[in-house]
């Protein structure tokens, strides 16, 4: 087992840990931390969101609708492909890649249609 033989590192540490709980902030680092004021624990201006308003419906929506889109469609793979149209192993998985693709460039669509 290692022994620590230095001994003024470990008392280094200790006195600069002991000085910055008792020193005085003279670079003004008290003005430029977080707000102290949050409006019933909102991050932005205007308080929180009501949970029954038309904005919050509206993401319980959205929530739901990727919830059906990852949960239904790629389930869909066997019964439609594998059963109904009688395709082979890898016509199905090519289903899987062609369902991927299309959520993976789905950050580069979005940047494409912000500009």
């Amino acid at each position: 087992m290692a022994s620590h033989d230095n001994k003024a590192t470990d008392l280094e540490e200790r006195v600069s840990y002991i000085h910055s709980n008792t020193a005085k902030d003279v670079d003004g680092y008290a003005e430029a931390k977080s707000p102290k004021d949050l409006e019933e624990g909102a991050l932005v201006e205007g308080g929180a969101l009501n949970l029954f308003s038309r904005e919050a419906f509206a993401l319980f929506m959205q929530y739901g609708a990727i919830g059906i889109i990852f949960g239904m469609i790629p389930s869909l793979n066997y019964p439609i492909f594998n059963i109904y149209l009688n395709l082979e192993g890898y016509q199905t998985s090519s289903y899987r890649v062609l369902i991927v693709i299309g959520w993976s460039f789905k950050a580069i669509f979005g940047l494409l249609s912000d500009c």
